[in-house]
């Protein structure tokens, strides 16, 4: 009997040495797998961030050329206004110096100054661009508040500018009695306030900030 126990402890030993080996490494395989799939998931949601933050820069510089383009185009517009009441004033100050003989005066020349004079002329100046980066909710990810406030000031500016310019064109047009005559005429030689309707530079800067962000 003593012999047969003797024989049957080591086997009882081994076999539980072999279970315990075997549940150990289902526990490796396990904790294996587990991490596996953790890392899988942590990867893949670092992989769609990266995504999601391309597509999300895209955007953003895809609403900011819109931006650019918009603040260039109303730029072109205060620039011609400029032209144009540059224009007026020597208009103005052709008509004063031949007041007295206007009749010896070349009527194309007249024409000219005179459509120059009583031209129905308004300004407007696009916000749309700005709108739309708004709704978007694509301002707040600009990542630039230097940025954004320049863009800000930049169309505050297009509005200050498009509402002194059609306050200006109402005086115009109630000044007018009917005639091109001197109280008409000598308002229109002295425009010492014109940068209320052409002073871009906070377009100029905010359209040098937008190049220099979509250049990075």
């Amino acid at each position: 009997m003593k012999k047969k126990v003797s024989q049957t402890v080591p086997a009882e030993e081994k076999e539980r040495k072999e279970k315990r080996a075997k549940a150990l490494e289902l526990s490796i395989n396990f904790l294996g797998n587990v991490i596996a799939i953790i890392l899988g998931v942590v990867i893949t949601f670092m992989i769609q961030d990266k995504i999601d933050r391309a597509n999300e820069l895209k955007e953003v510089e895809s609403a900011l050329e819109l931006v650019r383009t918009e603040l260039v185009t109303n730029r072109e517009d205060i620039q011609t206004i400029g032209e144009y009441l540059d224009q007026e004033r020597r208009s103005a100050n052709y008509y004063l110096a031949h007041q007295g003989d206007l009749k010896k005066c070349p009527p194309d020349s007249l024409e000219f100054h005179s459509g120059i004079l009583l031209a129905d002329v308004y300004m407007t100046l696009s916000h749309d661009a700005l709108e739309l980066l708004k709704m978007s909710s694509l301002f707040q990810k600009i990542g630039d508040n230097q940025l954004s406030m320049k863009i800000i000031r930049a169309y505050d500016t297009c509005s200050s500018i498009a509402a002194n310019f059609t306050r200006l064109m109402e005086v115009r047009h109630g000044s007018y009695k009917g005639r091109i005559d001197e109280d008409f005429l000598l308002p229109l030689t002295t425009q010492a306030d014109s940068e209320m309707y052409t002073d871009a530079t906070d377009i100029d800067e905010a359209i040098k900030a937008v190049d220099a962000y979509l250049r990075k």
